[in-house]
């Protein structure tokens, strides 16, 4: 690139403006032109407080709230036949259950969250990315506008139990509701989208935060 041409002017309160043109050596109707100059602006007349009189910024929790999905497998088979009719009826059961293999999160929400409703609220929408179509059929679409209200209903039910659970600090309680989830946290198992859909289990739990940290 080659200057053609290059001036400065000043504004009121002394204000400068510069201003070039570059020309292509190779091409010189082709150009390019650079512009640099200085604004005034307004400034608050909190801007110039000491450090010590401004206001403290907000702890961070030491408890964040996290997504874990996963995609529920039958047991393997056994390939050796059980003649005590006990070893039978257990392996059946052992059979019926699922084991949990790790989904990963879709790409509408991250994997952890500062509040226990924004959590819940990102599972919902991920129970939707993954159980919805896009463009339902009439049988299909029913059934989505029904399960909408449904998870709906699960958020709104699931944000009355963490108020009700609160205790003095204002922190939601981490005991046990039920079996695999605590209180006020999502927990939920659905079929996936498709008639090849699999079966996901996606629960809301929480991780503590420990060592130095600035958000």
């Amino acid at each position: 690139m080659r200057c053609k041409l290059n001036t400065t002017k000043v504004l009121q309160n002394s204000l400068p403006v510069h201003e070039a043109v570059f020309s292509s050596i190779e091409d010189p109707s082709r150009s390019l032109t650079l512009k640099l100059w200085v604004e005034r602006a307004e400034v608050s007349v909190y801007a110039n407080r000491a450090p010590s009189s401004a206001s403290a910024s907000p702890l961070i929790s030491e408890t964040l709230y996290a997504l874990r999905l996963w995609r529920l497998a039958d047991q393997a088979d056994s390939d050796s036949e059980a003649e005590d009719p006990y070893e039978n009826e257990q392996r059946e059961k052992e059979e019926k259950e699922k084991v949990r293999i790790y989904h990963p999160l879709p790409y509408i929400c991250t994997e952890v969250h500062t509040s226990l409703e924004s959590a819940n609220r990102a599972a919902k929408r991920v129970q939707i990315e993954l159980s919805h179509e896009k463009a339902p059929k009439s049988l299909q679409a029913q059934w989505q506008v029904a399960n909408l209200r449904e998870l709906n209903n699960k958020l709104e039910d699931l944000c009355s139990e963490a108020e009700e659970g609160d205790d003095e600090s204002g922190a939601p309680s981490l005991f046990e509701y039920e079996e695999g989830r605590r209180r006020g946290c999502w927990r939920s198992m659905f079929r996936g989208v498709g008639h090849n859909g699999f079966d996901f289990e996606l629960l809301v739990t929480s991780v503590g935060v420990s060592g130095p940290r600035n958000i």
